[in-house]
Order: structure tokens, then sequence, then C-alpha cells
């Protein structure tokens, strides 16, 4: 009964939930459904390969999402639209990475977002924006382009991650979210 009542007096983002995701709207969502749409129709028309599951990105069973990134990462506040991911992992170890076609809203174009648990241990992590940028200045070929790249903020304004890793035992991986 303790633990009901303390979990009743957490906020949503206390909980757990990303306070920087909402559902979309219905028009929201007709939008990003075009652009994928319409994509789709034209990779299929200049007869190049298909992004491997892009049309899961379509499926109807999963709810459309508006995501807002923060002005530190764009430069000023902007926001994708997502609905199932196209790259979802089938371990159930490891940092639940999870690769979305999005919908930029402010630019009107799709983008690739990549979303993951990050390591509660600062000395064993670099953060993946510094090791593209590293990587790129090697010259390594078929870099991405990468527009944005951050952590979603925890309550306290730290970044958002995930202290499983701490819990298993030396040399495991923790548990997916």
């Amino acid at each position: 009964a303790q633990f009901l009542q303390k979990f009743n007096r957490l906020t949503v983002a206390e909980r757990g939930w990303d306070a920087t995701t909402q559902p979309a709207t219905f028009n929201e969502e007709m939008i990003f459904n075009h652009a994928v749409e319409a994509y789709i129709e034209d990779v299929r028309g200049r007869q190049v390969p298909m992004i491997p599951g892009m049309e899961n990105t379509l499926d109807k069973r999963y709810p459309c999402y508006k995501i807002r990134l923060d002005q530190e990462y764009c430069g000023e506040a902007c926001e994708v639209l997502i609905r199932r991911p196209f790259v979802i992992p089938d371990a159930l170890a490891g940092r639940s990475t999870q690769g979305y076609i999005g919908y930029h809203v402010h630019k009107a174009k799709l983008v690739f977002l990549k979303d993951y648990w990050t390591w509660d241990n600062e000395k064993r992590r670099i953060k993946e924006i510094d090791a593209y940028r590293q990587l790129k200045q090697a010259d390594v070929c078929h870099m991405p382009n990468i527009l944005y790249a951050g952590y979603v903020r925890a309550v306290e304004g730290a970044d958002q991650s995930t202290p499983t890793a701490l819990h298993g035992a030396k040399g495991q991986y923790p548990w997916a979210h």
C-alpha cells in the first residue's frame, strides 16, 4: 500500500514517462501519413531500394506522437512526428535502441530519429554526437548528417538515463525498459 501511495504522488515525468512527447493531433497524423506515403511512392517510382521496414511506420495500430526537441539541440524549439519504430530491438538486454522515420514539422521533411537509453555512468560514456564528429574528422565515409543530438532531460534537469547497469553482474548488459 505504501508503494501505491508514493507512486500516486509522482508526476508523470517522475514515473518515467517522457515529458517531451504528446499525442499528435488528427491533422498532424494526416501530415505524417501523407509524407511517408509520398516518399514510399517516390521510391517505388524510381525503382530504388526501399528502407527495410519503412511500411511499418504507417501501422495504424500504433499511435502517432509529437516529440518536442529542446532549443539547446536545435537552435530553436522544433517538433518531430513519429509513429511505429521501423527498427525495434529483439533482445531483452541493451539500451532499447529504436529507429523511427519522423516528420520534421518546421522543415517539412522526413528525418531519421534514433531513440535509446543512455548509460548511467559518465566515465564509460562518450556522447554519440561526439563519436560521430570524431569519425567525420577522420574522413570515415557514409556518416549520417546529424541535424540534432542530445538527451531527454529528466525532472531535475539532468540527462534522463537508466541505472540498470548498476544492478547487473559485471560484464552483463542491462535489461531493456
